[in-house]
């Protein structure tokens, strides 16, 4: 019986010789009245004194299929069903704890009929982990184990105070960033710089920069070229916001200088120069080469060509002279640095004929005197001296009387009816020079 005074509920019959039986104990919280009866063949006995036996309460069980979502905007929602054992008395309600700074904290408590809990959500990244619990008048129940929800990643804003600057020492483009005022809840991975040659309709492939670093060079483009230049942070959520595009100009510049300049005699006897297009045209066409010669110690044009040339002829200087030269190459910006000058010897040539030799009586018997001018053409070396030379045999064979550097000499002279003849000839680095005009003298 439940109340041990009425309904009394035959639960079962044993043997003449049974004197025990087990049965199911009263469900938690709960009691249960029992009392015997003999049965004979007169009939049933009086009851046995009644016993009661009470089962004792407890707290629930745990709850069951306890998750977490995200609902709404800005909230996150904890759901669960109803243990399966309230513990044998009424659920009071729920508590939701959530684990903060490494302690389980009471974050709500609801109705026994409520099976869910919202709140706002943490922080973009962070994670939210929860556990519940079911609540009687005995007490908690074990809690469910720990589940958690990731909130999402926010996109990155874009990375601050972009700038790029061209190095001309390096020829590149040294660009600075500042890492996003707002990361989303995340961490930077990469930087991804990306680059346009047409103004930013199309991008080419990133350069990959390490999150930890705020500074890069790139190589430049060309001069009098043009670029555009955009970045962006890589964080869990995936690209930030773009800062950018910069657009940077490489000016153009003069011509580097013209290289390996060189001079040598052509077959007809002018004198051709060579030389290799500079290595860096300033971002814009050669427009022609001027050629230099050094006058004294003053460079003067000598002659111009166009841009695609890189050689020119022009005459020969004088024999015995050494000419320098150099060339400056030309863009629309202006003219080149010099190249290396390149110098040319002319060599000398033999010395013309000494001229208007004149033979004369000499104050002494047996001697003669001669007299002359220089060559009109010394073949470009100075004069070293005068050879003076006769002839006994009618210019079959010369003799050399002697040099002097003086135009009139006093020389042997034949004897008295003899008849010799007489030239002169320049001496220069070059040798012997043409021989004067012959003169015939005969002794007196």
């Amino acid at each position: 019986s439940a109340d041990g005074v009425n309904n009394w509920t035959n639960i079962a019959s044993l043997a003449s010789t049974a004197t025990n039986i087990s049965l199911n104990a009263p469900a938690k919280g709960a009691s249960m009245s029992y009392r015997a009866i003999a049965v004979t063949a007169f009939g049933a006995s009086l009851p046995t004194a009644s016993v009661a036996l009470t089962t004792p309460a407890t707290p629930p069980a745990g709850v069951n299929s306890a998750s977490v979502s995200l609902t709404a905007t800005d909230q996150v929602t904890v759901r669960w069903s109803a243990p399966y054992d309230n513990g044998g008395s009424p659920l009071t309600g729920y508590l939701v704890e959530q684990l903060l700074s490494n302690s389980w904290t009471a974050v709500g408590q609801v109705a026994s009929d409520v099976l869910n809990y919202s709140q706002a959500r943490g922080l973009p990244g962070s994670i939210s982990t929860f556990r519940v619990s079911a609540v009687n008048a005995i007490g908690v129940s074990n809690a469910t184990a720990a589940f958690s929800i990731q909130v999402p990643y926010l996109q990155a804003s874009a990375p601050t105070g972009f700038a790029a600057v061209y190095n001309s020492g390096t020829k590149s483009i040294d660009i600075s960033y500042g890492a996003p005022t707002n990361l989303g809840g995340g961490s930077v991975g990469y930087y991804y710089l990306q680059s346009s040659a047409d103004g930013g309709t199309t991008w080419l492939s990133p350069t990959v920069i390490a999150g930890n670093r705020l500074s890069v060079s790139i190589a430049a483009p060309a001069k009098g070229q043009t670029i555009a230049l955009r970045i962006y942070a890589s964080t869990q959520f995936g690209a930030g916001a773009v800062a950018g595009p910069i657009t940077l100009a490489v000016a153009t510049t003069v011509a580097a200088a013209p290289t390996a300049l060189s001079a040598q005699t052509n077959p007809d006897g002018t004198i051709a120069l060579h030389w290799s297009a500079p290595t860096d045209n300033g971002g814009t066409a050669i427009l022609g080469y001027k050629v230099q010669r050094l006058a004294g110690s003053s460079w003067t044009d000598w002659l111009s060509v166009s841009g695609n040339s890189t050689s020119v002829s022009g005459a020969r200087d004088l024999p015995g002279t050494a000419v320098t030269w150099r060339v400056l190459a030309s863009n629309a910006v202006g003219l080149s640095s010099p190249s290396v000058s390149a110098s040319y010897s002319i060599a000398p040539v033999k010395a013309g004929a000494v001229q208007n030799l004149v033979a004369s009586a000499a104050n002494n018997a047996n001697q003669v005197a001669l007299s002359y001018l220089a060559p009109a053409n010394l073949g470009g070396a100075p004069l070293i001296s005068y050879y003076v030379e006769l002839s006994k045999d009618n210019g079959a064979s010369w003799i050399t009387l002697g040099t002097t550097s003086a135009l009139s000499v006093i020389a042997a002279g034949p004897a008295k009816s003899v008849t010799w003849q007489y030239r002169v000839q320049a001496s220069t680095a070059a040798g012997l020079g043409d021989p004067s005009n012959l003169v015939n003298y005969t002794g007196r």
